[in-house]
């Protein structure tokens, strides 16, 4: 198994006023920077994508800065340098595939040397990283970014995003690693068969105007027409809508579909 990369930083790469949506690996990457006229005048998101060249598994990190973009560049060159090590717990078939990258990571973040380069720079970020195996999805999350899993048998049951913005929690000069005890939040759900899709954003998708994509069941039914259309459509069509309703805040958004076809857990009645 190959993983092959993609690396994005908004500071240099900025879309002001222009939504823009490209693709790597069958990855839909939307990218906004914000409506100048609304005040908006830099973009500090990122993006870090490994995909294997088989599409058996991602290892996708989305990330909000703010004060600038420093932080958002320090955490992908961090993971950048435990790749090896992630690769090779990739590589692991077993039970403990997901908590062998969970350690890799919570030990990057919690290391005297990540803290002491976080005392040097300007300014934190949220971190969302997820990870696909085969037809299970796990994910670390540091602030308040979100990963939604959308299928029609989860939407009739309500349920969107996999994990709750958290607040005032970042990786950075302030970091939620600093203080003793390491908070983030963590979960491991099995895909539904048939189609899933996979989307992470920063909250510049759900803030602007009458925050109409905070709901999630907004984000789904316009994401649905995707099984007819272009994911790339749907992606360009969500940050339309943030630029017309003049949304100040930068927003980036990840998506990809996943087929699968391994039998999943129903009610047994």
């Amino acid at each position: 198994m190959k993983l092959s990369q993609f690396i994005w930083l908004g500071d240099v790469d900025k879309h002001l006023d222009a939504p823009f949506v490209t693709n790597y690996k069958d990855i839909t990457i939307g990218i906004y920077g914000g409506n100048t006229s609304s005040g908006a005048n830099k973009n500090e998101d990122g993006a870090l994508i490994w995909r294997s060249e088989d599409n058996s598994c991602e290892f996708i990190v989305i990330l909000d800065a703010h004060n600038t973009a420093q932080s958002a560049e320090l955490v992908i060159r961090s993971l950048e340098s435990i790749m090896p090590e992630i690769y090779e717990g990739l590589l692991t078939c077993t039970e403990y595939l997901f908590e062998t990258i969970r350690q890799l990571i919570v030990n990057l973040f919690s290391s005297h040397d990540f803290i002491n380069q976080c005392k040097d720079i300007v300014g934190e970020t949220s971190c969302l990283i997820c990870v696909r195996k085969g037809p299970y999805l796990w994910w670390l999350n540091i602030g308040d970014c979100v990963l939604y899993l959308l299928h029609e048998e989860l939407q009739k049951m309500g349920q969107f995003a996999m994990n709750q913005r958290n607040f005032y929690e970042w990786l950075g000069n302030q970091s939620a690693f600093n203080y003793g005890i390491p908070c983030y939040t963590t979960g491991l759900r099995e895909l539904r068969p048939g189609k899933n899709m996979i989307l992470m954003t920063t909250d510049g998708l759900l803030e602007f105007g009458e925050s109409h994509y905070n709901n999630p069941r907004n984000i789904y039914e316009c994401l649905k027409s995707q099984f007819e259309s272009s994911l790339d459509t749907c992606v360009q069509e969500l940050l339309t809508a943030v630029h017309v309703g003049k949304g100040r805040d930068s927003a980036t958004i990840i998506s990809w579909t996943i087929e699968n076809n391994s039998p999943a857990c129903y009610p047994s009645d």
